[in-house]
């Protein structure tokens, strides 16, 4: 739809004509390929009349990037089932552990440590999409929450790589650092999502002006 909205103000009607349309078509085709309503969450993957169940990070994208095809009700269950299963203090889990193939410790020689990649091992960068998409559903009274995964990032600090962030940590508690000392896109994240926070604040007490 971002798309179809720089058309229209670009004036390329030809554009706007043609790919409206199957744009107004793609929420309710992606709700019928991947929501479970059984399970009040998005399948991992599809493939034919198969749903993976795995519950995995990758469904929060859909609750925090706009144009969300989920209406609230559904992007809540996303979040819900992530809160419960994947997030931690040092970011999501690749895999819930209540799945078999879950792989809790990045130990062992590269195969090993490649499988717990991604089949257990926390990633901290998905954390801000998480904190986009929880304000966007439980607003204010989710503020104190996301604050608080925040603020546990201060204890990494002075652990493996001095003043930054580890590309991953360990899914099972206490969540060790592995991989990487410093990571990139990590600490990139985490700046934005003091942002985001602030952002969220911004915004509500301006409407709290209004209001009043």
């Amino acid at each position: 739809m971002f798309a179809i909205e720089l058309a229209k103000v670009s004036g390329e009607k030809a554009f706007t004509e043609e790919w409206e349309p199957i744009a107004e078509r793609i929420p309710n085709a992606f709700v019928e390929t991947f929501w479970m309503a059984e399970k009040n969450y998005l399948a991992d993957y599809v493939n034919g009349e198969f749903k993976d169940r795995a519950v995995r990070p990758n469904q929060i994208f859909a609750t925090s990037l706009p144009y969300s095809p989920l209406n609230e009700e559904q992007r809540k269950g996303v979040l819900d089932h992530v809160k419960s299963e994947l997030v931690t203090p040092r970011g999501l889990r690749s895999l819930s552990p209540i799945n078999l193939a879950y792989k809790g410790t990045y130990i062992g020689n590269q195969s090993e440590r490649d499988l717990a990649y991604h089949q257990g091992s926390v990633h901290v960068w998905l954390i801000c999409h998480f904190a986009e998409g929880y304000l966007r559903v439980y607003e204010q009274s989710g503020l104190s929450y996301i604050e608080d995964l925040y603020s546990k990032f201060e204890e990494v600090m002075s652990e493996h790589g001095i003043g930054t962030i580890s590309e991953v940590y360990d899914g099972d508690p206490p969540h060790k650092p592995g991989g990487a000392i410093s990571q990139a896109w990590n600490v990139a994240e985490l700046l934005r999502l003091n942002w985001v926070i602030n952002n969220f604040k911004k915004k509500n007490k301006r409407k709290i002006n209004t209001d009043i």
